[in-house]
């Protein structure tokens, strides 16, 4: 896979596997929607407020 930039946030609590909803600092940057990698975790998401 080709990163053509990264963009880093933090996220503000614990994230469990089964959340629906990630809340970071912030979302600057970001995409309307995108992937995610953490670690060795994919995460694609739809959507994003700021």
């Amino acid at each position: 896979m080709f990163l053509q930039y990264q963009v880093k946030t933090k996220a503000l609590s614990v994230v469990p596997p089964s959340a629906s909803v990630i809340s970071v600092d912030s979302t600057v940057g970001f995409g309307t929607t995108g992937t995610i990698i953490s670690g060795q975790n994919r995460i694609d998401y739809t959507s994003k407020t700021t």
